[in-house]
């Protein structure tokens, strides 16, 4: 029995993680009292110093829109994704950073933390630690910017993160163009000087609201494998609701590229072939936004350079639909996975023969391909139907390479491939790469960990409270639930 039952004439009482709720109904699951952020810290830096993971932990990083700005003193009005402060301290080799996001909040993007996986082995997270980590960084944060005032306030002393927070220097050379958006209120040159020669200091900003609305003001990150990132996005829902025709649409695709499967393939060949193909068939999908892309960035350097196209209202029309397009294609899927198809494929495959087995498909998937596309939005187009072939034909060409090269296609060749915030590169197999983590980082963090079946990849869940309902589902169904497992029995 748990010592504080042996103490002899002591009154027995539950310990803290126990304490029960009464209803009329009888006694209900008992509310687990979270651990307090610094707990949770001490416990990442005594984890990093073991290093002894013994696979059953993954990693957890959280985004956090913390407070709304006011506009009239905000010099990055309008602006997002400059990092304004960060941490001299690291979580797993990552500083906690704040910085612009749109609608004039601050984000606060934590480092990733481990956290204690739902068995030996997975990249799924526990739910219970999951939460833990969630509510204690919700508290964190609300006692960082309790009584604040300005955003000058924030920086300094972060005491329940152990950790302080200070400016980045000379941030103006961070800042581009790929920033802007119509409601920005400075010229580049103009921001850049102000900030430069001090004219403008943008910790004097009023704090207008606080955020940290626990069911829409963050977003998960989860280190995971092929298998669970497919098994969460078969059972997760995107914060835009279910799009019926654009998740129809991946499925053609897929079937279309299934039609085409080697018949000498295993059961075991046919699993991580038809993994492969469902991702195939999510970027491909996603390619309509491409064009997009370019034209956001040619626009956002006419904003960035002179103010008064925005006089012009099909200008700023057109400038917003085509931000809000190229931002939400990360939310037509429950699911976002910030890693390029090479890489996926890389994690996946446990052969040259399934590289083999997938140039073969992609050989014959042309002419099934056209008569598929040509009915989806976006892909109407002869120009579209053309890109998503010569997309089809791109991934064959690398595939070929990297089978006559003898693996030449590494993660370092594909990292060095990494682009700017809404740049494109055609041969990075998928889109908004500004998102993608490096490969080689991730195998190493899965040999480390020891977890997954294949190397990582880093799944983004935008719509948190509805993964945090599938996972409690999911996890009770597994393991049932009892008091006594509180208390270790």
């Amino acid at each position: 029995m748990p010592q504080e039952y042996q103490k002899p004439g002591a009154v027995h009482v539950w310990p803290r993680a126990a304490a029960f709720h009464v209803s009329a109904s009888g006694i209900s699951r008992p509310a687990v009292q979270r651990k307090p952020m610094h707990e949770i810290v001490v416990e990442q830096r005594k984890l990093e110093e073991q290093r002894n993971f013994n696979g059953n932990y993954t990693t957890v990083g959280l985004e956090w829109n913390i407070v709304t700005l006011d506009q009239d003193s905000y010099p990055f009005r309008g602006m997002s994704h400059i990092e304004l402060a960060q941490s001299p301290d690291k979580v797993t080799g990552v500083r906690h950073k704040l910085e612009t996001e749109s609608s004039n909040r601050l984000e606060y993007v934590a480092p990733p933390f481990f956290v204690k996986n739902s068995a030996p082995g997975s990249t799924e997270p526990d739910y219970d630690k999951l939460k833990e980590l969630i509510d204690a960084q919700q508290e964190g944060l609300r006692q960082v910017v309790d009584g604040k005032e300005t955003m000058g306030d924030l920086l300094g002393i972060w005491k329940p993160f152990l950790t302080t927070m200070t400016p980045i220097p000379a941030i103006e050379k961070n800042i581009s163009s790929r920033n802007w958006s119509s409601n920005s209120i400075r010229t580049e040159k103009d921001l850049k000087e102000g900030i430069g020669d001090g004219s403008i200091d943008w910790t004097k900003t009023k704090i207008q609201d606080v955020l940290l609305n626990p069911k829409e003001d963050y977003q998960i990150n989860v280190a995971t494998d092929a298998i669970t990132y497919e098994e969460t996005s078969e059972n997760t829902q995107s914060r835009l609701g279910k799009d019926e025709d654009y998740l129809s649409s991946i499925e053609l695709i897929f079937n279309s590229l299934e039609n085409s499967f080697p018949n000498d393939c295993s059961d075991g060949e046919r699993a991580q072939l038809r993994l492969f193909n469902m991702q195939l068939a999510r970027v491909l999908r996603q390619q309509t936004v491409v064009p997009y892309l370019k034209e956001l960035r040619q626009r956002q350097e006419l904003l960035a350079n002179d103010l008064t196209v925005l006089q012009d209202n099909k200008f700023v029309s057109r400038l917003d639909a085509i931000a809000k397009t190229t931002s939400f294609i990360k939310d037509r899927t429950s699911v976002w996975l910030k890693t390029d198809l090479l890489s996926y494929g890389l994690n996946l495959f446990t052969s040259d023969r399934l590289w083999a087995m997938e140039k073969e498909i992609l050989e014959k998937t042309p002419t099934w391909l056209i008569s598929v596309i040509e009915n989806i939005k976006g892909f109407k187009s002869e120009d579209m139907q053309y890109k998503a072939i010569l997309f089809i034909n791109t991934v064959w060409t690398e595939i070929n390479d990297m089978l006559e090269l003898g693996k030449q296609i590494t993660f370092e060749r594909i990292d060095n491939r990494k682009t700017d915030l809404f740049d494109h590169n055609p041969l990075t197999l998928g889109v908004r790469q500004d998102t993608f983590l490096p490969g080689k980082e991730m195998r190493a963090l899965q040999q480390e960990l020891q977890i997954g079946k294949g190397g990582l990849s880093v799944m983004e869940l935008r719509n948190a409270q509805n993964y945090l309902t599938y996972l409690k589902k999911k996890q009770k169904k597994q393991t049932g639930w009892s008091p006594w497992s509180l208390l270790g029995y």
